[in-house]
């Protein structure tokens, strides 16, 4: 099965963090996953950078912890997710009015 997923990224309560909600095909139909994604350098004012992030499974068990980089392309984010510099996910994301929406898969 093919992993895929989607998510939302909400500004967070502290500079330069985000609140992330998330879904991927791996999990149980309508199990939301939960995580903490937080910028590693100052906050620039921009949404571009280095991230940790840090998901929590449906059930609050740790989902995994990645170095997510983001770049600005126009008006779309590309996104990508890897654990001990090695790629783990690719995506996009788009900002919205509730947030960052982003979608990403599995990289093989």
């Amino acid at each position: 099965m093919i992993d895929l997923g989607l998510g939302l990224y909400k500004p967070g309560s502290e500079e330069g963090t985000f609140e992330a909600t998330w879904y991927s095909t791996r999990l149980p139909k309508e199990a939301i996953g939960t995580g903490l994604v937080k910028r590693k350098a100052r906050h620039t004012g921009c949404i571009e950078g280095e991230y940790l992030v840090t998901y929590y499974s449906p059930d609050g068990e740790d989902a995994g912890t990645y170095d997510l980089t983001i770049n600005r392309v126009g008006s779309i984010y590309q996104m990508f997710w890897s654990s001990q510099g090695e790629l783990m996910f690719e995506g996009v994301g788009m900002d919205t009015d509730a947030g960052i929406v982003i979608s990403f898969g599995q990289v093989r």
